[in-house]
């Protein structure tokens, strides 16, 4: 009898022991957010049309941030993807241009010791990024429709700030990337997407960006709210960019009000982690 009670005894401090592991156990969590905005954007494309257009437009975007792993906590990882519609007139009002486009961008961010001022955080780093803008002008009878397709290399910054406000624990981010080296498709005044597609004409259409070619700037400020069933987050994206190209000057301009929700969670992928007995699973009941 005693040797029995023993042995449970024995069982239900492994157990107890097994369940403060899992527990103590740490997890890199992801933190992420989805985005909705309104889009004022200013578009210059002299493929298309000499003259200036202005418009609105639709944005959405998926940012997540995460740490390499649970043990480092200097250096992260964030991706953003995003996705656009809009149109946009000339002054007169008696030309259109339907936009649509998206954007990938995944970097790396190193997190600079904060201690002289605990309530911030600040992160260098920088970007790679793909993205599509797609421009159709119907005036336009031989070449009414233009893309830009590009990758670069950014340089960014981020500044996170928590402060209490109306007992509750806000936060402000501000992020600022800018283009420091890639490259760019532009097709030459003149060249029809169909001696592209069809004779293979690539002359001076693939270039080579860098600092003296190309120069642009996204800002984007956030704040998050918490509330008892969601985290509240809104803010404006504000983005400039010129390039030149067969001595053209190009430029897409936009302002937006973004408002959405973040949260945060973790994966677990593969047999790589197994998953603690804490967390119950829909697909095996």
């Amino acid at each position: 009898m005693k040797k029995l009670i023993s042995f449970f005894i024995l069982c239900g401090l492994f157990a107890h022991l097994y369940a403060r592991q899992e527990i103590s156990e740490k997890y890199a969590l992801t933190g992420a957010s989805e985005l909705y905005g309104l889009s004022g954007i200013s578009i210059m494309d002299p493929y298309l049309s000499p003259l200036q257009y202005g418009g609105l437009g639709l944005l959405y975007e998926y940012e997540s941030h995460r740490f390499i792993n649970s043990e480092n906590t200097k250096l992260s990882i964030q991706t953003r993807f995003n996705t656009n519609i809009g149109i946009a007139f000339n002054s007169a009002i008696t030309s259109s241009t339907y936009c649509f486009g998206g954007a990938y961008s995944w970097g790396m961010h190193y997190h600079l010791d904060n201690s002289f001022y605990p309530s911030a955080q600040f992160l260098l780093g920088g970007t790679a990024d793909i993205n599509f803008l797609g421009k159709l002008n119907g005036r336009n009878g031989n070449n009414p429709y233009n893309m830009d397709l590009a990758t670069n290399l950014n340089l960014s910054g981020i500044v996170r700030y928590d402060f209490e406000l109306w007992h509750k624990k806000m936060r402000l981010t501000y992020n600022l990337e800018a283009p420091f080296i890639g490259c760019f498709f532009a097709p030459e005044a003149g060249l029809s997407y169909y001696e592209i597609g069809e004779f293979g004409v690539m002359d001076n259409t693939i270039h080579f960006s860098s600092l003296l070619n190309k120069q642009g700037m996204t800002g984007r400020l956030m704040c998050e709210i918490p509330f008892r069933c969601c985290t509240l987050k809104f803010g404006f994206i504000s983005s400039e960019l010129k390039y030149k190209a067969n001595d053209l000057l190009f430029t897409t301009n936009s302002f937006n009000f973004m408002i959405g929700y973040s949260y945060k969670f973790h994966t677990f992928k593969g047999t790589r982690e197994t998953i603690p007995a804490i967390f119950t699973d829909s697909e095996k009941y």
